[in-house]
């Protein structure tokens, strides 16, 4: 399956990426000058230290009682002015890669691809009667990214030059352009208009990058630029990077991976000038690791694509025919109301295509624009937004036989996990972790609000940054890896610590208010309601902190019972549970968003906050109320107008698919890629974040399977335009599983098995 082009990138959302999990690469295709965004996870600003704010927790007992006075406004006032820390940091691109060519003149042919079935991108013409190609690929067994340029006669020059807006300096040679760089100690968000936005600083991390040439048969020489190439026909360009060791390791004690130290680097490490990583053997930052370059091309890339098909090969969709049309032009017939079922399986496999190439084992997790970002404080940070979007990149890891790209999301949780206990205490005097909206490569799990240099958070900031269930969202995914994969050292071994920390900070976090336990101060995320004072965004239990509170303690639960253990703090989850207050329906057959009827200040927000349990979570399930009180939850959503952004409309799909309307699922894929999709087909909100992509993935698997409350259905959303097709790998609980054809909408085959 390919993405296919008929002329070069003229902005980066049109660009091919690329990526083995931790470097990644934006492929633009010109001729005469190619541009190649380059990516690594581990680039992101600032520098370890702590950004509680050791104020917070004094105000808390006065939020709380201003929040049952129904002083809302004033609650929120408090916790704007005394209870936020400073906001997280920025994932940062690497730099750019130019390579200028010599292929001058008539360009006929051109052909841009991206085979996501091999996971290789391809770019062809024939200029001035000579053919041209090159191939790229990044490479996980090779730890590189790998470019090939090919002419068919020893006619071809190329000069390669690096530039990036980070603080950097390069040492040239013959075939080697070695990078050594420096990240900012600080930078705010795109959104905060602050004096200083970016302080270059001395405690940023330092990283080392290479260029190397691994094949030239023409001549290399070296330039005040970079590398000059001549009379070549075929060249082999090699990209890594490398940052300096930090402290940011399990392996160590709490106290020593999280003490400051006044060296030049600052986050517990000092730079050394004799530990450059010299690009000669290039080598990624494992020095144990077998030396990738010394095998062909050929071999490399052999390896590259059995690597990658491990993984991908798993699950196949057909929905027809591919037809031999450009994936823009395709993109422009559906909006122009073309019918073209099968762009939807393209779509899907490309969905999968992203998630293997920016998180595999190793790596940090997909952020919102997946590893691949261009700008110095790109939108949002580019960080890990835990309110919806950090989960929803995940949510196609289990259905869609992508277990194996889940390990840096447990891993990253791990580390929140730690990081979140200084939090818990510092803010809310609780036991066991806390995280909230945000979090970054440092994992700052305070309330994110506050600009460099500020002493409070600013405007309407606190719909955001002050929600402490995220730690509890993202714990959501530990008892279901385990119901998929049946991985008993898992439970016992990574979902059992943190589900029981999470629970020890609900359990401090509720308390008793009138005969019931209840969250207060509680937020639904990003989103406000009308009061008699004005416009607020704190109360009391919020339909999805209550959702989030039982769906943690029934999976500790479910935990403990599986690994028969009785652990002491189960008898308080079961009174607690006992007199939880409940989510509430509204006057209008509505799942209640807050503790009251509030008028909402956007009725077709583009937050499903309410209506978690109808999915993700599966805890309305076994409750009709409450499940039918979701489903006219969401179409007044719909009816005004929300599903706008990538994401939302992504959520949207899986909500009706859950709800077996198919055809309206189908409606909303639509207006996916229809509405908020470019043409290289990554998700727009805009701006391009990728958790469209991954979301939707989930919706159509969600379209096809179902694995809920017990219950398995097949074809359960089904919609009329995919009239045959089969899908084979998708996979339910139990590690089991699925294929099926249909035709007409009836089932034709189906298997269901353990591999």
């Amino acid at each position: 399956m390919k993405l296919v082009y008929k002329k070069p990138a003229f902005k980066w959302e049109q660009t091919l990426p690329i990526g083995n999990g931790s470097l990644g690469a934006m492929i633009w295709g010109g001729t005469s000058e190619e541009l190649i965004g380059l990516n690594y996870d581990r680039l992101w600003s600032g520098y370890r230290h702590d950004k509680n704010n050791i104020e917070a927790k004094k105000y808390l007992e006065p939020a709380r009682r201003l929040i049952e006075q129904g002083r809302y406004t004033e609650a929120e006032s408090l916790i704007r002015d005394h209870m936020l820390g400073e906001y997280g940091e920025n994932y940062l691109p690497l730099g750019r890669l130019k390579i200028k060519s010599s292929s001058k003149g008539h360009i006929a042919d051109y052909r841009r691809e991206l085979n996501i079935s091999r996971s290789l991108a391809r770019i062809s013409y024939r200029c001035n009667g000579h053919m041209y190609e090159r191939e790229y690929m990044a490479s996980y067994p090779a730890k590189a990214i790998i470019i090939c340029y090919k002419c068919d006669v020893n006619e071809m020059s190329l000069d390669l030059e690096f530039e990036s807006e980070l603080k950097y300096s390069l040492d040239i040679r013959d075939d080697l352009i070695s990078i050594y760089g420096q990240c900012p100690e600080h930078s705010d968000p795109n959104y905060v208009n602050s004096k200083e936005p970016v302080i270059q600083g001395t405690r940023g991390m330092k990283f080392d990058a290479g260029i190397r040439i691994l094949e030239c048969d023409g001549a290399c020489k070296s330039a005040d630029y970079g590398i000059s190439i001549n009379n070549a026909s075929r060249v082999v360009i090699a990209f890594d990077a490398s940052k300096e060791p930090d402290s940011f390791g399990l392996e160590h004690e709490y106290e020593n991976s999280h003490s400051e130290t006044n060296n030049e680097h600052g986050d517990g490490t000092c730079y050394d000038e004799s530990k450059k990583i010299h690009h000669n053997d290039i080598c990624y930052d494992e020095p144990k690791k077998e030396h990738r370059y010394k095998i062909s091309y050929d071999d490399l890339k052999r390896e590259h694509i059995d690597d990658y098909k491990s993984i991908f090969d798993k699950v196949e969709l057909y929905l027809g025919e591919q037809p031999d049309i450009p994936t823009d032009e395709r993109l422009k017939l559906l909006r122009e109301g073309t019918e073209d079922p099968a762009l939807f399986a393209l779509y899907f496999q490309y969905c999968r295509y992203l998630l293997i190439s920016s998180s595999r084992e190793g790596s940090m997790p997909a952020n919102l624009q997946g590893i691949w970002s261009w700008e110095l404080r790109s939108p949002w940070s580019s960080n890990f937004t835990s309110n919806i979007n950090f989960e929803m990149n995940y949510w196609p890891s289990e259905s869609c036989n992508l277990q194996e790209c889940l390990k840096p999301y447990f891993d990253l949780l791990k580390k929140v996990s730690i990081e979140g206990h200084k939090t818990a205490e510092i803010n809310y005097g609780c036991r066991g972790f806390v995280a909230h909206h945000n979090l970054d490569y440092w994992c700052n799990t305070n309330p994110m609000g506050i600009a460099h240099g500020d002493s409070k958070g600013d405007g309407l900031c606190v719909m955001w940054s002050f929600w402490p269930m995220g730690g509890a969202w993202l714990t959501s995914e530990l008892y279901r890896y385990y119901e998929y994969n049946e991985d008993i050292d898992f439970l016992q071994k990574t979902a059992y610590p943190i589900l029981k920390e999470e629970c020890l900070f609900l359990l401090d976090w509720i308390y008793e208010y009138k005969g019931q336990y209840v969250s207060c101060p509680s937020t639904s995320p990003e989103n406000r309601f009308v009061t008699k004072d004005g416009e607020a965004s704190v109360c009391m239990n919020s339909a999805m902190d209550m959702t989030l509170i039982r769906e943690v303690f029934h999976n500790f639960q479910k935990t403990c019972k599986a690994l028969d253990i009785d652990d002491e703090i189960l008898p308080q989850i079961r009174e607690r549970l006992s007199w939880l207050a409940p989510v509430k329906v509204g006057k209008n057959g509505q799942i209640l968003e807050w503790n009251e009827e509030f008028v909402e200040t956007d009725k077709g927000h583009r937050h499903l906050s309410s209506i978690y349990g109808l999915f993700p979570s599966e805890e309305f399930e076994s409750d009709p109320r409450l499940k039918e009180a979701a489903l006219r939850t969401l179409k007044i959503r719909m009816d005004n107008g929300s599903g706008q952004t990538g994401w939302s409309c992504a959520w949207i799909m899986n909500l009706l698919a859950i709800a077996g309307d198919g055809d309206k699922a189908y409606q909303y894929a639509l207006k996916l890629l229809c509405n908020a999709t470019h043409d290289n087909l990554w998700g727009d909100h805009p701006p391009f974040q990728i958790d469209a992509n991954f979301g939707a993935a989930a919706a159509i698997a969600n379209m096809l399977v179902q694995d809920r409350n017990g219950e398995v259905k097949l074809l359960p959303a089904l919609p009329k335009a995919w009239k045959k097709g089969y899908v084979k790998g998708l996979r339910i609980k139990h590690n089991l599983w699925v294929d099926i054809e249909w035709e007409d909408g009836k089932i034709i085959n189906k298997k269901i098995y353990r591999p």
